[in-house]
């Protein structure tokens, strides 16, 4: 699972949070300032089955369709 927006301190909270409830899953946060490049890599070399995307519209819409451009097989949820 990767969880892309919000700051940084955000979400590390959030991170932490879902891994106390679920220290099962893989997860990955990216904080919603990271540079596109930056942004592609992570997920190519993480591999997530679902990310979720809080970027408030219409950004996370235009995000959605770049990363389906640059990674193939993922679920996005919005």
């Amino acid at each position: 699972v990767a969880i892309y927006g919000a700051d940084e301190q955000t979400n590390n909270e959030v991170y932490q949070n879902l891994l106390l409830r679920r220290s099962d899953i893989k997860l990955l946060a990216i904080n919603g300032y990271v540079s596109d490049d930056v942004l592609i890599s992570n997920l190519k070399e993480f591999n997530p089955d679902f990310i979720f995307i809080a970027l408030g519209s219409p950004t996370q819409e235009i995000k959605s369709i770049y990363i389906i451009i640059f990674i193939n097989s993922l679920i996005l949820f919005i």
